[in-house]
């Protein structure tokens, strides 16, 4: 899978984990890439290509439903946080990550 599809599946799975989270309703939630082409495709007209339509249908239907959800993009090198969730994310088997105090 090339980086930006792996970055709109990243943020596929965010959206979801924000948006079935009850305790988050009626909260201001971003959720925050470092790729400026997988969130163009979340939040323009285009959808990028027929590949990714579906995913990016669904992410943006979590983001309609929530109210308050939205996509943007950070550059990797101006949010050491985000830079260091990516790397621990890439140098693991699975889709869990877990950070701060236990």
């Amino acid at each position: 899978m090339d980086s930006n599809t792996a970055e709109l599946w990243a943020i596929k799975k965010a959206v979801q984990l924000c948006s079935d989270n009850p305790e988050l309703r009626g909260r201001e939630v971003k959720v925050v890439s470092d790729s400026k082409v997988a969130v163009s495709w979340v939040n323009d007209k285009d959808f990028g290509s027929l590949a990714h339509v579906n995913a990016i249908y669904n992410i943006r239907c979590c983001c309609s439903s929530f109210g308050n959800l939205e996509v943007t993009y950070d550059s990797r090198a101006f949010n050491s946080f985000v830079d260091s969730l990516a790397k621990m994310g890439s140098s693991m088997v699975g889709d869990f990550v877990v950070w701060g105090d236990l």
